[in-house]
């Protein structure tokens, strides 16, 4: 599962189920009760991988208004 959230750059738990729901099949995966039992078991590591894409989407983005020696952001106006 976890390759599927990186592969996909899935963000929460939300996008995961609607994504599982629409192309589980694809993975093997045909039911959301197996899947609520891994989650649960293993929330702590998925909430990593979320995480991680999240951050990695949106960094980029605001990564050109970091200072690269300091690492404090500032406006393009400066």
């Amino acid at each position: 599962m976890f390759e599927i959230i990186t592969e996909f750059n899935i963000v929460n738990i939300i996008k995961f189920r609607i994504f599982l729901s629409q192309r589980g099949l694809e993975f093997g995966i045909d039911g959301m009760k197996y899947v609520d039992e891994i989650i649960a078991a293993s929330s702590g590591i998925f909430r990593l991988y979320f995480d991680a894409n999240y951050q990695c989407g949106y960094r980029p983005i605001y990564s050109k208004n970091i200072d690269s020696e300091t690492g404090e952001f500032f406006n393009d106006d400066d």
